[in-house]
C-alpha cells in the first residue's frame, strides 16, 4: 500500500522521492516546484502558492485517512507539489471539520469528508458551521460498512454474533463516537427486534482505524469499520457480514445482512467519499483542485492500489456533484433519522 514517510529533512517537509511508503500524520509530501516562477504572476496563475494542507477529521487507518493519503500523495507526485496530511480526530470528528471551516479559504485546506456519515454529527451537535456552505471539490468512492470480530472469538457469522449478545457472552460493541453513522446503525441493529443484537456497552472511538485495533487486540469483541479498514486490517480481523445489500468486491465470501435475511439498512450502510474546500474559496482553485484530484483517482497507480484490494475508487464528479450530494444527504437525514434522539 502506497503512503507518506515521517522522515523530514532540514526544511520541514520531504520530497517525493524520500517517501510515499508509510502512513504517517503531519507529514507533507513532493516538492512546491510548479509555484510560479515570476513575480508577475497573479495568485490565481501562481495557484498552489503554499503546502496544501489535507486536514484529516479522523485518527490514522480509517477509511478517510487511507484515502486521503492516497489521492492527495499522489497528486503531490504527478503536479509536484507539496501536500501536508494532519489528523485531527474528536467529536466525531467535528472537532477537526470545526478547525477546517475556520481555516483559510485561498484553497491550500482541503479535507475529506463522508456523505452521511460526518454530516449527521454536525446537525447532532451544537456545531458553528454548515456543510451545505463548504466548497465541493472531488467524489472518488462510494464504501459500505461491515462489522469485523475479534478472530479470537471464532465468530462464524451474523447469526451466532447476535447468539452470543443474547446469551451475555459478548456484551461490549464498537464504533465511532456518538451521534455518528456508525453509532446509529448500532443503535438500529440493538433496538430493532428484526436484528436483536443485545449489546450493552457501546464502546466509542475517534475513527474506523480505532475500531478496527480495538478488535484486533481484544478490547471489544466487535464493531463497525469501513471495508478499506477491514481490507487493510484483514490479517487482525474477521469480517463478519456486510452492512449492505450486496456482495462485497473485497470480501465476496461474507453474506450482507440481506443475505441473511434481515431487512437492508438502506443508505446507513454506506457512504460516499468526497472532498471538500473551506467556504469562499475561489473558483479557480477549485478548478484545480479538482482537475488534480480526477487525474490521481483516474491514474494507473491509484487504480492498481484499489483493484489490489477490492475497493472502490473513480472520480465520481466535481465541485458540483459534491455539493448536490451534501444537499440530498442532508434532507435524507433529516426526513429519516430522529435527531433529537440522539442529542444528550
Amino acid at each position: 500500500m502506497r503512503g507518506v514517510s515521517n522522515i523530514r529533512n532540514d526544511s520541514g517537509a520531504i520530497t517525493r522521492r524520500q517517501a510515499l511508503s508509510i502512513a504517517g500524520s503531519g507529514v507533507a509530501v513532493g516538492l512546491a516546484g510548479c509555484m510560479g516562477d515570476s513575480d508577475d504572476e497573479d495568485e490565481a496563475e501562481e495557484f498552489p502558492s503554499d503546502t496544501i494542507r489535507t486536514l484529516i477529521a479522523f485518527g490514522e487507518g480509517g477509511g478517510t485517512d487511507i484515502y486521503a493519503r492516497q489521492i492527495w500523495g499522489q497528486v503531490s507526485e504527478q503536479r509536484d507539489v507539496s501536500v501536508q496530511f494532519d489528523n485531527v480526530p474528536g467529536a466525531g470528528g467535528m472537532t477537526g471539520a470545526s478547525e477546517f471551516a475556520a481555516s483559510d479559504s485561498g484553497g491550500h485546506t482541503i479535507a475529506p469528508f463522508n456523505a452521511p456519515g460526518d454530516i449527521i454529527p454536525a446537525l447532532i451537535q451544537d456545531v458553528d458551521f454548515d456543510f451545505e456552505e463548504f466548497r465541493g471539490v472531488a467524489a472518488h468512492a462510494e464504501e459500505e460498512f461491515v462489522i469485523v470480530g475479534n478472530p479470537d472469538e471464532e465468530i462464524g457469522d451474523f447469526d451466532e454474533m447476535v447468539d452470543r449478545y443474547a446469551d451475555g457472552e459478548f456484551d461490549a460493541f464498537g464504533g465511532m463516537q456518538p451521534g455518528t453513522q456508525f453509532n446509529i446503525i448500532a443503535t438500529i441493529l440493538r433496538d430493532n427486534a428484526d436484528y436483536d443484537v443485545q449489546w450493552e456497552n457501546y464502546i466509542p472511538y475517534d475513527g474506523s482505524g480505532e475500531v478496527g485495533q480495538a478488535v484486533a487486540s481484544g478490547e471489544i469483541p466487535n464493531g463497525i469499520v469501513t471495508v478499506s479498514t477491514a481490507e487493510d486490517m484483514s490479517e487482525q480481523v474477521d469480517v463478519v457480514t456486510g452492512l449492505v445489500d450486496h456482495e462485497l468486491s473485497a470480501f465476496p465470501d461474507v453474506p450482507s445482512l440481506t443475505d441473511l435475511g434481515y431487512p437492508d439498512l438502506g443508505y446507513l450502510g454506506g457512504m460516499v467519499r468526497a472532498t471538500y474546500a473551506p467556504p469562499e474559496t475561489p473558483d479557480e482553485h477549485i478548478e484545480w483542485l479538482e482537475d488534480a484530484a480526477e487525474e490521481a483517482i483516474e491514474s494507473d497507480d491509484l487504480q492498481g492500489w484499489a483493484d489490489e484490494g477490492g475497493l472502490h475508487l473513480e472520480f465520481m464528479g466535481g465541485s458540483e456533484f459534491v455539493e448536490d450530494l451534501t444537499s440530498e444527504s442532508i434532507g435524507n437525514i433529516r426526513d429519516e433519522i430522529d435527531l433529537d434522539e440522539f442529542r444528550n
